[in-house]
């Protein structure tokens, strides 16, 4: 089982990843880039993540966007808001 967070801005990713954490080390696992932007900077630019089953769906506020990933990291679709 997992916990999935939205990351704050860091200069080796930029802003927009989501981050996977393993329950049982408490150690990040895989790190998930949802947004390519690189004007935002301390921002909230993933402002909404869910689960469903297998899959992962992370909100892409400057690219206008909902991105649905695997629970593994794969991006499956865009969904534009």
């Amino acid at each position: 089982m997992s916990i999935f967070a939205a990351l704050q801005f860091n200069t080796s990713f930029g802003s927009g990843a989501v981050g996977r954490y393993d329950r049982t080390s408490h150690s990040r696992d895989l790190l998930i880039p949802v947004s390519a932007t690189t004007t935002e900077r301390r921002a909230d630019v993933v402002t909404g993540l869910a689960t469903a089953g297998d899959f992962l769906y992370a909100s892409d506020f400057p690219g206008n966007r909902v991105r649905v990933f695997t629970t593994a990291g794969v991006l499956q679709r865009d969904i534009s808001v």
